[in-house]
């Protein structure tokens, strides 16, 4: 900043961060956010907004108020009820939406920069109004977007009432923001043609891989593999959330007629809605060649990144442009090959196809994810290769420097407006 003209300097002494997921949650949106907001404390005084951990860790334990490697962390509180059930799950966005409103609206100051988070619906709206009303100047990140997501889950459809209403709200909160940041091409694409603004308005900063937890030394000796006794086999790997957007039954799909073969095995670490019916269905089924684990703590990252011959990213139809998996820069970090079960224009297949290190079908075609996995299975040479290229890709293109430099870059020229 010292090169800066000096209101500008002046002005970058406090950043608001507004995220409802933060240390020490174990989420890749936590983690991402995590990772971003430490980085920017080098450049700015740093400040966010989230709420409490929702990963069963005691909420006593964790402070309402604390710094944290540079960060002033600001909690909020959030309900109990059952998540898994979406209205229950919306109720308590909104809840936990409107607490850190209120505490935006109480703690910035005019001027200030916010930088808005939006991996939940109402955000958007309820913390835009209170930065409008304290005349902070607002940077809004679209982790995912809403009302799109529900669409494509089967919520309402694309011609309903609450979408075209939710969609007019979205081009008035969102066009007023000073930049908008989106994750992927493909959400640059989609965003643009549902606000009506050019693309060029619209800035692209990926995620990032965390090269420097995930050394990418490949699945020889993972512990995880040696617990279940699977070193000798061809391992599939699902790692990451399994929610209403994530296609986990094709892969299940294609796990049947692969359970004649002895050879092949499919891992399915994670949490969320779909986890417990895909349970259910191995149990009732008796499928061998299937085992569901939890998530691993988050200081073993290296071994649930590594734990598989090849990593699989499935959506249903309708996620390309809404949302973008953070997992896939931690896979490249790990030297994964991937399987991309998803739309070809989405930023996940333009990755795998641009860096030649996977393959990509269509949504709900288990045929072509079978027909994948066998030709990933055919030769282990072309999968190391490719496991060398997703390395590289992570060490050049998604590093955590770069894209803290880019929102540096963002967040001075948005304080430099007058």
């Amino acid at each position: 900043t010292a090169e800066l003209p000096s209101r500008v300097c002046e002005r970058a002494q406090r950043l608001w961060i507004i995220c409802q997921f933060y240390y020490p949650e174990t989420t890749s949106t936590g983690h991402s956010v995590t990772r971003i907001a430490e980085g920017l404390s080098a450049t700015f005084d740093s400040h966010i907004i989230c709420a409490y951990p929702g990963n069963g860790l005691n909420h006593a334990a964790v402070p309402r108020l604390e710094v944290r490697n540079g960060v002033c962390i600001h909690r909020c509180g959030a309900t109990s009820i059952d998540h898994q059930r979406i209205l229950r799950k919306l109720a308590n966005q909104m809840y936990v939406s409107i607490r850190m409103a209120i505490l935006t609206f109480f703690s910035v100051r005019r001027n200030d920069c916010v930088f808005m988070i939006s991996s939940r619906p109402f955000i958007p709206f309820l913390v835009g109004l209170a930065c409008a009303l304290r005349g902070a100047r607002r940077i809004h990140l679209i982790h995912d977007f809403y009302p799109d997501a529900l669409v494509a889950v089967g919520i309402f459809t694309n011609k309903s009432l609450i979408y075209r209403c939710w969609s007019a709200s979205n081009r008035c909160f969102l066009r007023l923001s000073h930049k908008i940041v989106v994750l992927g091409r493909d959400m640059q694409v989609l965003i643009a043609d549902r606000l009506r603004m050019p693309r060029e308005d619209i800035a692209v900063i990926t995620n990032t891989a965390d090269i420097e937890h995930i050394k990418g030394a490949g699945r020889s000796g993972n512990k995880l593999l040696e617990d279940l006794k699977l070193q000798d086999k061809f391992v599939i790997k699902y790692s990451g959330h399994m929610g209403r957007t994530h296609d986990v039954e094709v892969v299940l799909a294609a796990a049947r007629p692969l359970a004649r073969r002895s050879n092949f095995h499919f891992l399915f670490i994670g949490a969320g809605h779909k986890k417990e019916l895909l349970a259910k269905a191995v149990a009732n089924e008796k499928l061998s060649n299937v085992t569901v684990k939890d998530f691993l703590p988050k200081s073993e990252v290296e071994t649930s990144m590594t734990a598989g011959d090849v990593s699989l990213i499935s959506f249903v139809p309708g996620m390309a442009g809404v949302s973008v998996p953070g997992r896939m820069y931690d896979l490249l970090a790990a030297g994964q090959p991937i399987i991309a079960v998803t739309e070809p224009d989405s930023e996940v297949a333009q990755v795998v196809k641009e860096e030649q290190i996977g393959w990509v079908g269509p949504p709900q075609d288990s045929q072509k994810l079978v027909e994948a996995i066998l030709e990933s299975s055919a030769d282990i040479s072309p999968l190391r290769e490719m496991g060398q290229r997703a390395r590289l890709a992570a060490e050049t293109k998604y590093t955590l420097q770069s894209a803290v430099q880019k929102y540096q870059e963002i967040i001075l020229r948005v304080l430099s407006i007058e």
